[in-house]
């Protein structure tokens, strides 16, 4: 199994992990990874996977039932800063 090494954690972050692990009675190791894999869902949503229409329904369906949201638009077109973007002028939703 991968494993990871990670570097420069300050000794109050280690002290909390050492504490939540001895609470949960396993290592701090295994709760290192309890963490990790609650934190980090096993079907996240990219940008990649999705086409910007889908982005737009999908948060129009969680923000709708809250009443919506209002929001200022900028003047002139929309330019991505990301240079992996395929849909980088306008809005996507066109």
């Amino acid at each position: 199994m991968p494993s990871i090494t990670v570097r420069n954690i300050d000794a109050e972050l280690k002290q909390r992990l050492k504490e939540q692990a001895a609470k949960h009675g396993c290592s701090m190791e295994e709760e290192a990874r309890r963490i990790l894999k609650k934190s980090l869902p096993e079907t996240a949503v990219t940008v990649e996977s999705k086409s910007a229409k889908e982005l737009y329904d999908e948060i129009r369906r969680i923000v709708e039932p809250l009443g919506g949201i209002e929001l200022e638009l900028p003047d002139g077109t929309f330019k991505c800063p990301n240079p992996c973007c395929v849909e980088s002028e306008g809005t996507g939703l066109e």
